[in-house]
């Protein structure tokens, strides 16, 4: 089974698993270590974040018991069942919605008044756009919305009414504590 066929069907079994224990898939990555282990990197948290170090502990016993009942990885693999963390990113609508009211930081791909990272309050969630309120007031452009995009690690935004240049993506944005 190819990468991406073998990253699809991991998904597809765990899934609907975490729905049922109560937890949300943030990221889902397979890949080789330094050494050309395996590994499988299963980033799970609570809907509204928080999910503990014990319950990272019985997620892992319970989809590597599913994979292995399942078949799905032939070969020999490492899991590692772990939380986001603060910086978790957003990648879906419902993670910009619990970020209401926090601080996040928004990564451009291409400059923006001379800049391509933002700092601000996010104030508002649209369905295809969300609007920070800037700690730089003088950092006009992006100051109208951030339209959300999809992406591998974080999600992704430009400034409402830009549009990255061709060929290329928009940066991302994640939260947490930050400086």
């Amino acid at each position: 089974m190819a990468h991406h066929d073998i990253v699809l069907k991991v998904k597809e079994l765990i899934g609907p698993q975490l729905d049922r224990a109560g937890y949300v898939l943030v990221d889902l990555r397979l890949y080789r270590n330094q050494v050309g282990a395996q590994v499988l990197e299963v980033l799970a948290d609570r809907p509204d974040g928080g999910i503990t170090l014990n319950e990272c502990g019985t997620l892992n016993r319970e989809i590597g018991a599913l994979l292995e009942r399942e078949g799905v990885l032939m070969s020999r693999y490492l899991l590692d069942v772990s939380s986001p963390g603060t910086d978790r990113p957003m990648t879906v609508a419902a993670d910009f919605r619990r970020a209401r009211g926090r601080r996040i930081r928004v990564f451009l791909s291409a400059p923006v008044a001379e800049r391509i990272e933002y700092w601000g309050i996010l104030d508002d969630v649209g369905a295809d756009a969300i609007r920070l309120a800037l700690d730089d007031p003088s950092a006009q452009a992006p100051a109208s919305g951030c339209r959300p995009k999809g992406g591998n690690k974080g999600a992704t935004a430009m400034p409402a009414g830009l549009h990255p240049p061709p060929g290329m993506s928009p940066g991302s944005v994640s939260e947490g504590l930050h400086p």
